[in-house]
């Protein structure tokens, strides 16, 4: 009967090990696990603290909040400058565009005069010519008249052919003696070729002036003719300067505005981390709850099987 009794402690004091063998595996893989769950948190937190800084302090808020609203009001005072002097371009701008209207409006004014004095001196010029073709046959035809009176008064006119005799009627005879021309004396023929000199010395002297207000006028108008193509190079090149002038001043717009940008990104950017830096200061970062340990399974009352196979008499350090 004792050894029945000892038999069935035997067994389930094997039983009782082969439970808490499991038991204790189970425990030990548990435990396991969350050791490499609290070295997996503990390198994440050391990591977190290797990047993020370290904590402030109330001052240290203050100074960069300090810091940033100076900064702030820097930019902002940089783009109220820079959008002046983007107004100020654009003012000069539309000053230049007004003169070179008005300069161009100028030029068209000043061609269309030169165009119309060009007309009216070429038909005066027309005019001039005409009037110089006609003193010069003037002149011939004087001259021609000249020589033939003097050919005139150096040779003697042949006597006339003796006209047949005819009975006419006394009435006849009276008109053709009043028809006939005088005889001339030398002293008028003399008289009439000076005068006929003093008409070619006149005509010579008109054409000669008219010669010399032709050659005035021409020179005019070269003078007006190199007048304006001097102010079309003027003009070309004064608009040249303000086609340059304005497409420096549009790259320079452009360059404020972009400016203008990047101050405007960052003045939010500074309002948005003086907001979080505000928000970080109210706020004080929660404490993560640390990780509670699992419940470890409690031991049985009775002796272990190691100190059972040892025996009744050997010592067990469970006992002791």
């Amino acid at each position: 009967m004792e050894t029945e009794a000892v038999a069935r402690q035997v067994e389930s004091v094997e039983r009782s090990m082969v439970f808490l063998r499991q038991e204790h595996l189970a425990l030990l893989r548990g435990l396991h696990l969350e050791i490499l769950s609290l070295q997996r948190r503990c390198a994440e937190l050391t990591c977190e603290l290797n990047l993020k800084p370290p904590g402030r302090t109330q001052s240290e808020l203050d100074q960069e909040e300090e810091e940033l609203e100076a900064r702030c009001r820097q930019a902002e005072a940089g783009l109220r400058e820079q959008q002046g002097m983007l107004g100020a371009v654009r003012r000069e701008l539309g000053q230049r565009g007004a003169l070179a209207d008005a300069l161009r409006v100028a030029l068209r004014d000043e061609e269309r005069r030169f165009l119309e004095e060009l007309k009216r001196r070429s038909h005066r010029a027309a005019r001039l010519s005409g009037e110089l073709q006609r003193q010069n046959h003037t002149a011939q035809r004087l001259s021609v008249q000249l020589r033939s009176a003097h050919h005139g008064a150096q040779r003697p006119a042949p006597p006339p052919p003796r006209p047949r005799p005819r009975a006419a009627a006394p009435a006849e005879l009276t008109c053709e003696l009043n028809l006939k021309p005088p005889g001339r004396t030398q002293s008028e023929l003399d008289q009439e070729e000076e005068e006929l000199e003093a008409r070619c010395r006149q005509a010579e002297a008109g054409l000669r002036e008219q010669q010399g207000m032709l050659g005035a006028v021409r020179r005019e108008l070269g003078q007006r003719g190199a007048l304006a193509d001097a102010l079309r190079v003027a003009l070309r090149d004064e608009e040249r300067r303000f086609l340059e002038e304005l497409k420096r001043r549009s790259h320079r717009a452009a360059r404020l505005s972009g400016e203008l940008q990047r101050q405007n990104h960052t003045a939010q950017r500074l309002s948005v981390q003086l907001r979080s830096a505000h928000h970080g200061a109210q706020r004080p970062p929660r404490p993560r709850p640390p990780p509670r340990p699992r419940p470890r399974a409690a031991a049985p009352a009775g002796p272990s099987p190691w100190c059972a196979r040892r025996g009744p008499g050997s010592a067990c350090p469970a006992n002791a």
